[in-house]
């Protein structure tokens, strides 16, 4: 890209049909050493495999900086890797993911490097013997960044696949090693439902996920999982929530030799450091608990005239860095 004459603030469309190369591109881009490097582009992260419904033919006109035929992964990997000296801001833009409309109407959503630092914000949690487990696409926020990107900042290792399989889940955390994996959604009472003997004997021991069922010790103790984080994100807001569950002790939870990453102890004590409320698995939860506003931000619950609403009021979920003195509706 150096070699193109790309320039800070240049909005580059990369196309990849491996997982491997969009991994490699992910982590480069963060760490600033590899093929597209934050501090010179913009990266606009696209899946081959997916419809654009959206497609607008007038847009295919629109003038671009520079045009270049299409090159191999390969070519791309002989270029320059050194870093550029480029001034930036947390404000500047890091990322541009594509959103189908799942939170809002489908956009294109301009991500600046504090989006990625909070949304990563519970690597905290992890350190370098950490392995993350990931079979979510890497054109989703929850691949790309929530699981590769962590990897990046920690320096640890990860293990990913296409995409998940429950058949092939357990072997995949076997062979990997991997203490920490996210479950979304109908993951959970699929792999609960599974027979599969021993379930118990694996590494998994911080497991994110979203949303939290009301069965989650269920899983924890069917898994053996010590540890479930929850939280609140949004591609276009970022990780504004976060928590800790504490599932199980070290009787029932990952067995010693297989456990990776800071001591239970240790891990408690960081998510109490960081603002992250700790609680207990055994104890009652209300449905649909994402834990506390992330220290990094502010949130409030605002009515339609964005005024702050009463205890027990209906309304919407507001989400700044800045300063909106919302935080005691969480209290």
């Amino acid at each position: 890209m150096q070699d193109l004459g790309i320039q800070k603030g240049d909005r580059i469309s990369v196309f990849f049909a491996k997982l491997v190369d969009r991994h490699i591109i992910i982590v480069c881009d963060l760490e600033g050493r590899g093929c597209l490097l934050p501090e010179s582009v913009t990266v606009v992260v696209h899946d081959p495999q997916l419809t654009d419904h959206d497609f607008q033919p007038e847009l295919a006109d629109s003038k671009l900086d520079q045009q270049f035929a299409e090159v191999s992964f390969e070519q791309v990997k002989k270029g320059k890797s050194d870093n550029l000296s480029v001034e930036l801001n947390f404000g500047d833009t890091a990322n541009i993911i594509y959103t189908s409309g799942t939170t809002g109407p489908s956009k294109g959503v301009a991500q600046p490097f504090r989006w990625i630092n909070g949304y990563t914000f519970k690597r905290k949690l992890l350190n370098r013997e950490d392995v993350i487990y990931n079979d979510l696409p890497l054109y989703h926020v929850g691949g790309a960044f929530f699981n590769i990107a962590r990897e990046a900042f920690v320096g640890c290792s990860v293990a990913a696949w296409d995409k998940f399989s429950l058949h092939h889940f357990g072997d995949r955390i076997h062979k990997s090693g991997s203490p920490v994996a996210t479950l979304l959604d109908v993951m959970i009472p699929w792999l609960l439902k599974a027979e599969k003997p021993d379930d118990r004997r694996n590494s998994l021991n911080k497991v994110h996920m979203q949303p939290l069922p009301e069965y989650h010790y269920q899983v924890a103790k069917r898994f053996g999982i010590d540890f479930v984080t929850v939280g609140f994100g949004q591609t276009e807001s970022g990780a504004g929530f976060s928590g800790l569950i504490h599932e199980l002790d070290e009787t029932e939870g990952t067995p010693d030799d297989l456990y990776k990453g800071y001591s239970r102890r240790e891990i408690m004590e960081i998510a109490s450091n960081y603002g992250m409320p700790v609680r207990d698995g055994k104890t009652d939860f209300k449905k649909g608990y994402m834990g506390a506003p992330s220290s990094l931000v502010e949130a409030a619950i605002l009515n339609e005239k964005d005024e702050p609403c009463k205890i027990g009021e209906v309304g919407q979920i507001a989400i700044s860095p800045e300063a909106l003195g919302g935080r005691k509706a969480f209290d």
